[in-house]
């Protein structure tokens, strides 16, 4: 690929160092510092590599106390892809928002209590509670998944249906007046998963059908498996029809 970035709970600067020492290929390791340092944790991604060329390559983090949940490689034109998982972020233009309710938050996610909290992937969510707001999505792969955020402290409920290749699943997100709350946001929030697909071209639509209370739909990312082995191959949903 062409970089990776790595993602989790940065350390308390209390009792951990908030630097650690990154080395990519045969070069000599570097000083980085985590983002924001300080006494609160938080749950961000803390590291991201410049920009290499296309290949193989590998990162050494070395003098490093952290908690590490994922890692994301941005591809180059010739990565391999084959068994990997594509991560869609909600700002990418390949969703095609339709409606005039989206909005686009920047927030930090809320989880409460002694949890550490953080941004959504990305730094943004996309969020709209309008009856016929929707986005469509077009992929080549073999499954498919949306998350977002689910929010426990927004009374009422949202309808959502789910058309994936004109076959639809309807969901809702509902939260009754008086439910006890844990954790004010859950994020990684699974709002709709595809199961496997036959291995080709598939088109994606969510709407909005219902809308009562405070409830919101919020979406944070897309993943799925491509059914492209690289990024020359993938195809163009977007061009212009001759």
């Amino acid at each position: 690929g062409t970089s990776i970035s790595f993602a989790g709970n940065t350390p308390s600067s209390s009792d951990s160092p908030t630097w650690f020492l990154v080395g990519i290929d045969l070069n000599s390791p570097y000083n980085v510092s985590f983002p924001n340092p300080g006494i609160l944790q938080s749950y961000t991604q803390w590291y991201q590599t410049p920009t290499l060329p296309d290949g193989l390559h590998t990162v050494n983090l070395s003098s490093i106390v952290v908690n590490l949940d994922y890692a994301i490689i941005t591809a180059g034109p010739t990565t391999p892809l084959s068994g990997s998982t594509i991560v869609v972020d909600d700002e990418s233009p390949e969703i095609v928002y339709n409606g005039n309710g989206w909005k686009t938050s920047d927030s930090g996610i809320d989880i409460g209590g002694s949890w550490v909290n953080g941004p959504p992937l990305g730094n943004t969510t996309h969020r709209t509670s309008n009856m016929g707001d929707g986005f469509s999505f077009q992929f080549a792969g073999s499954n498919i998944s949306v998350y977002g955020v689910f929010e426990w402290t927004a009374t009422g409920s949202v309808g959502v249906d789910f058309t994936l290749d004109g076959i639809t699943t309807s969901s809702s997100l509902s939260v009754p007046v008086g439910t006890a709350i844990s954790h004010p946001e859950i994020p990684n929030y699974l709002h709709f998963s595809s199961g496997t697909l036959k291995a080709g071209n598939h088109n994606l639509v969510m709407s909005i059908t219902q809308s009562d209370g405070n409830q919101s739909f919020v979406l944070d990312y897309l993943t799925y498996e491509p059914s492209f082995s690289s990024l020359v191959e993938k195809p163009n949903f977007t061009s212009p029809a001759s």
